[in-house]
């Protein structure tokens, strides 16, 4: 009876432990099952949003979704095709969204608080918006019509929810904030007014509050605790920095006005008069040597190299030759594993092509052969040498340097410069952007330097592009910083630089040891002779020793036979020389001419690893094709035309360089700058092929007949071996005589006359087979002829 009555009671403790895991986990089970999560940070660009509805999509719908914003603008439409989706998974499963603003839902991302079941904020918040930056997106009702199809119409605050997305989306629309919010009749504008005239809606956590939509304020760890969310580093923990100020603070200390703007703190350290990056995680200065420590390593004993290479074309500009300097660095670099290079750059710019090619290079020395590189902006980073400069993981600055100015150009009618197409200029931007974001910086700030367009502004401490100057606010306790505004591209100097984090130090001036002029030749010199390796963290490295790579005289050689205009006259020279040795008999100076242009233009294309493999393959077996057809065959036929075509398809795949890069571009529906490059180059060769068929007519007219006597592999006069017609020159049929092709002049060949064979060369040009010609001179023992048809037109 007791052990039945002791069983019963372990069964019933088995019963009460499981019911209450069950209410356990019905109540509270959300707080730790892992849940879906959506992030939605900075500027929301067409290509972020895509990937977000990607994830979206596979995402179960059986747990609560989470967003989390702090974003300031964004492509509208991507905005509301996410929304839409997310709008149909609740309508389908009951889908439960929880939404936290974090700062700022300004601009498209102000959409998705209105599907929220559960809205969490944080303080200071900055919510509404909507259309900002996309005012020409969506027309004002269609745009309000779509937002408010996403509120539940069971939400207890729908009506509430209704008026606050018309007044986002809508800038004519007023709220009064008189016995509860209403929208204000027409003209209506008193105390109560929430918003200005002329600007959509944005409202603080504080009226969130007033208005019981916001469901609790927490900070974002408190939030991201209470879901157990981490979120991802490049987010959250971006490597962004307060750096120290440019100039020292006054011993008077800052002023009210600046205290207020920039007396903040962080973990109880205070950043009065510091220098806020305006995007990402604040981290102080400190936090700059921890990440150099990060990605820089050095021996405390041997030796340390730091590569050293520098582009200081301030008259040239980047080009070709320069991205076969840095190309030759870079792979002296991988073999010799310096501890980090240093990029010292003062550019102009230069041509988009190899700017990307270098860029594109920097970038993977980092990231696939661990070898950071720090761009030091010794002056100017202008145009591509900006584009330079964002590839690099790190950039210091000297304290008068400049950054930006990158709108493209091209050469227009009259040789002179005029801007690009919007196609390009789109494609260069978003490019700007991209290796911007790279390594966490602004991609707004980048494309500033790009499109003279934009607008930028920061308002509350973050960047934000808008659609006009209407937008721009001017007025009250914290008007707008305008960055930079219509018909100007942005180009920044040091402090802003460092303000809105591009830069992430400033090298002031300092007193160094100079470097010897044999150093400077050899390359080699102390570190402690620049001025960067007197700042914290890089003059504590031991025995650092600067590995400088210089261009010899082969690689200027190079880089010279590369150039377009080079390049350029090379092809003419190959060209005349080969018309000229088939214009004249034996092989002598213009043949010699043809094969040097062209052994250099293979060797120029080398250097500049623009040719490979297969483009020799088709010059070679398209050379060989020509020879056997020209000597070996008797007829110039389809093989003499395959061979051509090789011949052309390998010298035209080595004199473009970026032939097999070329691309298009779908967001913007134009060639990337591989293409620029390529129709640059072939309007050079265009060019010259015009001039060479030029040139050959004139020689054709009246040069090439009396050249033929001055080959050097041609015999004249009585020789009893080698002339070309007959054993003796008595023999030979006199000017006037008429006759026929049997072998194709080209322009050496057979004629027969009243039933003879001889030898003959064409006044100019080729004469096909079968073509009635006239004997025209007599050049010792040469026969000149010219085809019967043109000798009439001649004479008449």
């Amino acid at each position: 009876m007791l052990e039945c009555s002791l069983r019963r009671r372990i069964i019933y403790l088995i019963f009460a432990l499981a019911f209450y895991a069950w209410t356990w986990n019905s109540a509270f089970g959300t707080l730790h099952e892992p849940s879906s999560q959506i992030i939605l940070h900075g500027y929301i660009s067409k290509e972020e949003f895509s990937r977000v509805t990607q994830d979206f999509t596979k995402f179960p719908s059986d747990r609560p979704l989470k967003i989390i914003i702090n974003s300031n603008g964004g492509d509208l439409q991507s905005a509301l095709e996410l929304a839409k989706k997310i709008y149909e998974r609740k309508a389908e499963y009951h889908l439960k969204v929880v939404v936290y603003i974090e700062d700022n839902a300004v601009g498209p991302a102000a959409i998705f608080p209105f599907l929220a079941d559960e809205l969490y904020a944080s303080y200071f918040v900055s919510w509404g918006d909507i259309p900002l930056g996309n005012e020409k997106v969506y027309s004002t009702n269609i745009l309000s019509s779509r937002v408010d199809s996403l509120i539940d119409p069971a939400n207890s605050k729908a009506s509430l929810l209704r008026l606050l997305a018309t007044s986002m989306c809508d800038p004519a629309v007023r709220i009064i904030a008189e016995s509860g919010w209403h929208f204000a009749n027409k003209g209506e504008i008193n105390a109560n007014t929430i918003s200005p005239v002329g600007q959509t809606l944005v409202i603080n956590h504080y009226q969130m509050q007033e208005l019981g939509i916001v469901k609790q304020l927490m900070t974002i760890d408190k939030f991201l605790s209470l879901y157990q969310i981490k979120l991802p580093a490049e987010i959250y923990e971006r490597p962004y920095v307060i750096t120290e100020p440019i100039e020292e603070p006054s011993s008077e200390g800052p002023s009210n006005e600046e205290t207020s703007k920039e007396g903040t703190s962080v973990e109880g350290v205070s950043l009065k008069g510091a220098t806020i990056r305006s995007e990402g995680r604040i981290i102080l200065q400190k936090q700059f040597e921890v990440e150099l420590k990060k990605y820089i390593f050095y021996d405390s004993i041997r030796p340390n190299f730091i590569g050293h290479v520098v582009i200081d074309d301030r008259t040239s500009g980047i080009n070709q030759s320069t991205w076969l300097y840095v190309k030759k660095a870079l792979d002296h670099y991988k073999e010799t594993k310096p501890a980090f290079i240093i990029l010292e750059l003062n550019t102009p710019g230069g041509e988009v092509f190899a700017a990307q090619s270098i860029s594109d290079a920097l970038k993977e020395m980092d990231t696939q052969h661990n070898i950071p590189v720090i761009a030091f902006i010794n002056n100017w980073a202008i145009s591509a040498g900006a584009m330079l400069a964002y590839s690099c993981r790190f950039i210091v600055t000297a304290k008068d340097g400049s950054m930006g100015a990158a709108e493209p150009v091209i050469q227009g009618v009259e040789g002179k410069l005029e801007t690009a197409s919007e196609k390009v200029n789109s494609a260069l931007r978003a490019d700007f952007a991209n290796r911007a974001s790279f390594f966490g910086r602004n991609p707004l700030i980048a494309e500033a330097m790009v499109d003279k367009d934009m607008i930028l502004v920061r308002r509350h401490g973050k960047i934000m592009k808008l659609a006009n100057d209407s937008q721009i606010r001017s007025e009250g306790t914290d008007p707008d910083l305008i960055i930079t505004t219509k018909g100007k591209l942005l180009t920044l100097d040091t402090k802003e630089m460092i303000e809105f984090g591009v830069a992430d130090m400033v090298v002031p001036p300092t007193k160094t040891e100079s470097i010897a002029s044999e150093e400077q030749e050899i390359g080699r010199w102390s570190a402690q002779k620049m001025a960067l390796f007197h700042q914290p963290f890089f003059k504590e490295i031991p025995n650092a020793t600067i590995d400088s790579y210089r261009m010899d005289w082969k690689m200027r050689f190079f880089a010279l036979l590369a150039t377009p205009m080079v390049s350029s006259l090379l092809f003419l020279g190959l060209l005349l020389g080969v018309y000229l040795e088939f214009s004249t008999p034996g092989f002598g100076l213009p043949g010699t001419l043809a094969a040097t242009c062209l052994f250099l233009i293979i060797i120029s294309s080398y250097s500049l690893e623009i040719a490979n493999s297969l483009e020799v393959v088709f010059l070679l077996v398209g050379l060989t094709v020509i020879l056997v057809e020209l000597f070996v065959l008797p007829t110039f036929g389809l093989l003499g035309f395959i061979g051509v075509l090789l011949f052309i398809v390998g010298l035209f795949g080595m004199m473009l360089p970026g032939i097999g890069s070329i691309g298009y571009e779908l967001d913007t529906h134009s060639l990337n700058a591989a293409g620029q490059v390529v129709f640059e180059r072939l309007a050079w060769l265009s060019g010259t092929l015009v001039v060479a068929f030029i040139i050959m007519i004139i020689l054709a007219r009246y040069a090439t007949p009396s050249l033929s006597r001055y080959s050097r592999l041609v015999l004249k006069g009585n020789e009893q071996t080698g002339y070309i017609a007959g054993d003796n020159p008595s023999d030979l049929p006199p000017p006037g005589s008429r006759g026929k092709v049997i072998a194709t002049l080209r322009p050496a060949g057979k004629i027969v006359i009243s039933d003879k064979q001889y030898d003959a060369v064409s006044n100019g040009g080729f004469i096909e087979q079968n073509t009635s010609i006239v004997v025209v001179r007599l050049e010792g023992s040469v026969i000149v002829v010219e085809s019967l048809k043109a000798h009439e037109e001649s004479s008449t």
